[in-house]
C-alpha cells in the first residue's frame, strides 16, 4: 500500500512554493527565485523499504544548469589549490628547515580540519544560509592561497611551520564550508539526479587534482615560491567573482531547528556508510606515501612518475560521470555497485607489487595494470555513497530540505577526509614494518574482507522503524 501523497502549491508574485505533505511528515521543495522546478514525487512503501521514484529524472531547467557549471569551475579551483603545493612545497619547506616530520603535518592538518569541521557547518547550513557558507568557502581560500605564496618570506625553522599550520587551518575551513554546502546544494537542487551531478563534481574533482602539480611545478619553475599561488588566487576570485553575479538565490522554507551530527550514527546502515566511505577514501590515498619510491625502482623521471600519480586521479574523474549516473536508476543498484567494486579494487593492490608469493619480480607493466585497475574501480566505491546515505535518511523520517541535505553533506565530507588522512598514516607504517608488497597486500586482503562482512550486516540486520515516524529505514 502506498501512502497518499498531497501536494499544495502555493504562489505569490516572485516565487513559486510547493509543500508536499504525507501523515506527520512535511517536505519542502526546491524554490528557485523566479524559476519552474519539476515536481519530485517520493513514497515509502509499507513493506520495504526502498525510497521509491515514481518518475524519471526531466531535463534541467536554466537554473540547475547554472548552478551545475558554478560548482564544477569552483571545484575544480579548490582541489587545485590543495593539490598545487605537492611537487615543490617538500623541497623548499626542508630548505627552510622543516624536518619530514612536520612537512606531513602541514600536509595531514588539512584532511583533519576538514573532517573536525564538515559535521559543524553541515549542521548550521540551513542557518547561516547555503550561499553565504559557499561564497565564503570560496574567499576564504583564495586569501589564504594568496597568504600562502608569502610565506615563503618568513624568518626559516619554527615561525614558518607555525605560519604553515595556521594558513593551511584557515584554507582547509574555507575548503569544508565550500564542499559542505556543494554537497548540500546537489542534494537539494538535483533530488532525482544526485549521483550523476555527485560525479560530476568528482570529474572535476579529479580534474583539479591533476593539474594542480602541474601548473604548480611550471609556474614554481618559471617565477619561485610565490608564483604559483598568487596566480591561482587571481583566477579563483574572478571565479567566485562569477559565481557571486550569477549563482541563483535559493531559499529554502522551511522551520529550521538543530541538527544533531551524532544523531545519525544511531541508525546501523549509517554507521556502515560511514564505514565504506572512510574506507574508500583511504585507500584512494594509501599510494601517496609509498607509490613514489617504489616506482623509482624502475628509473623512471619526475615526469613519469607524476603522470603515474595523476593517473588515479584522471581515472577517478573520467570513470565517475559515468557510475554516478548508473547511481540513479535505484537503491539496489547503488548496493550493488559498492559492494562489487570491492573485488577490482582489491585484487588491484595485490597485483600493484606484486604480492611476494606469486614469486614474479616487480614488473612496471604490472604495476602500472593495477593502478588503472584501481583508478576505474574506486568511483563505484564512492560515488553512490552520498545519495545511498541521504535516502537513508529520508526512509528513517528525516524531511527533504537543505537541512537534511546539508546534514549529510557534513557527514560524508567528513568520514572520507578522515579516511583520506588515516590512510597514508596506515599506508606509511605498514610499509615500514612490512616492506611495500606486503603491505599493499594486507590492503588489498582487508578491502576483500568488506565483501562477506558487508553482506553479513545486510542479511542480519532487519529493518527497524523510526520511532518518530515509523517507517522502515529501507
Amino acid at each position: 500500500m502506498m501512502d497518499s501523497w498531497n501536494v499544495v502549491v502555493e504562489q505569490n508574485n516572485t516565487t513559486p512554493s510547493l509543500s508536499i505533505n504525507s501523515g506527520d511528515i512535511e517536505r519542502t521543495q526546491l524554490i528557485v527565485s523566479n524559476d519552474k522546478h519539476s515536481i519530485n514525487h517520493r513514497s515509502l512503501d509499507d513493506d520495504g523499504g526502498d525510497i521509491i521514484e515514481d518518475k524519471p529524472p526531466e531535463a534541467l531547467c536554466k537554473h540547475q544548469k547554472l548552478v551545475l557549471i558554478c560548482l564544477c569551475m569552483m571545484t575544480t579551483c579548490l582541489t587545485s589549490c590543495y593539490s598545487i603545493l605537492t611537487p615543490f612545497f617538500p623541497g623548499e619547506a626542508q630548505l627552510k628547515g622543516l624536518n619530514e616530520f612536520q612537512i606531513g603535518i602541514v600536509f595531514t592538518v588539512y584532511q583533519f580540519i576538514i573532517f573536525i569541521s564538515s559535521p559543524i557547518f553541515g549542521s548550521i547550513i540551513s542557518h547561516i544560509g547555503v550561499k553565504f557558507m559557499y561564497l565564503s568557502g570560496c574567499f576564504t581560500c583564495i586569501v589564504c592561497t594568496f597568504l600562502f605564496g608569502t610565506l615563503f618570506y618568513c624568518p626559516d625553522g619554527i615561525i614558518f611551520f607555525v605560519m604553515c599550520l595556521l594558513v593551511r587551518t584557515l584554507e582547509a575551513l574555507g575548503a569544508s564550508a565550500f564542499f559542505t554546502s556543494s554537497y548540500a546544494i546537489v542534494g537539494w537542487i538535483f533530488p532525482d539526479r544526485v549521483s550523476t551531478v555527485f560525479g560530476y563534481l568528482e570529474l572535476f574533482n579529479g580534474l583539479g587534482l591533476l593539474l594542480g602539480p602541474l601548473i604548480g611545478g611550471a609556474l614554481f619553475d618559471a617565477g619561485g615560491f610565490p608564483v604559483p599561488f598568487i596566480t591561482l588566487a587571481s583566477i579563483m576570485a574572478l571565479i567566485a567573482l562569477i559565481n557571486l553575479k550569477y549563482f541563483p538565490k535559493l531559499t529554502d522554507q522551511v522551520k529550521r531547528t538543530t541538527s544533531n551530527f551524532f544523531k545519525l550514527l544511531i541508525y546501523p546502515q549509517i554507521i556502515w556508510c560511514a564505514v565504506l566511505i572512510s574506507v574508500g577514501a583511504a585507500a584512494l590515498n594509501f599510494y601517496e606515501p609509498t607509490l613514489q619510491p617504489f616506482l623509482d625502482e624502475f628509473n623512471l623521471n619526475h615526469l613519469e612518475v607524476g603522470a603515474s600519480l595523476s593517473g588515479i586521479s584522471l581515472l577517478y574523474g573520467v570513470m565517475a560521470p559515468f557510475f554516478g549516473i548508473f547511481a540513479t536508476l535505484g537503491h539496489k543498484e547503488r548496493i550493488i555497485m559498492i559492494l562489487t567494486s570491492l573485488f577490482p579494487m582489491s585484487f588491484s593492490f595485490v597485483i600493484v607489487g606484486p604480492a611476494p608469493f606469486f614469486n614474479v619480480r616487480p614488473q612496471l607493466w604490472i604495476s602500472l595494470l593495477g593502478l588503472f585497475l584501481f583508478g576505474i574501480s574506486i568511483a563505484p566505491m564512492v560515488i553512490p555513497q552520498f545519495e545511498l546515505t541521504l535516502r537513508m535518511l529520508y526512509a528513517v523520517g528525516y524531511p527533504d530540505n537543505l537541512q537534511t541535505s546539508g546534514l549529510v553533506s557534513g557527514f560524508f565530507n567528513s568520514f572520507f577526509s578522515l579516511g583520506a588522512a588515516v590512510g597514508p598514516l596506515i599506508a606509511g607504517y605498514l610499509a615500514g614494518i612490512l616492506g611495500f608488497e606486503w603491505s599493499f597486500f594486507a590492503c588489498g586482503c582487508f578491502l576483500f574482507s568488506m565483501f562477506p562482512l558487508s553482506i553479513l550486516f545486510l542479511l542480519l540486520y532487519k529493518p527497524a522503524r523510526s520511532l518518530d515516524s515509523g517507517m522502515p529505514v529501507y
